[in-house]
């Protein structure tokens, strides 16, 4: 059923990481990535780490919901959010393309 599918983009992420972690390890299909950029992905997983606490820090100091699926109750215009209206999506891309430079392999 398609309930059991969904799942929120805070787990989804997790699933990919965990997806990326397995398969590189189980079955690295060759580098992609070359070793010298274990240093960038690392910077883009730390950015993407930043971003999240910086986006928190603003709502919750804006005092609004912090959950996902929650119901923002002020539109946010400061910080983060003044370069970007979803900074938490941000973070994801952010970490996954840290972790894919990371591990460096297709697999």
């Amino acid at each position: 059923s398609p309930s059991l599918l969904r799942c929120e983009p805070p787990q989804g992420l997790l699933f990919a990481l965990v997806a990326m972690a397995v398969l590189h390890l189980l079955a690295p299909l060759g580098r992609v990535v070359p070793r010298d950029a274990f240093w960038a992905g690392a910077g883009l997983a730390l950015l993407g780490i930043a971003l999240s606490h910086s986006a928190m820090r603003e709502l919750q100091r804006a005092d609004t919901c912090t959950e996902f699926a929650g119901r923002p109750s002020a539109l946010l215009s400061a910080g983060c959010f003044r370069l970007s209206r979803n900074p938490m999506d941000r973070r994801m891309v952010l970490l996954r393309a840290g972790g894919a430079a990371l591990l460096g392999s297709l697999g």
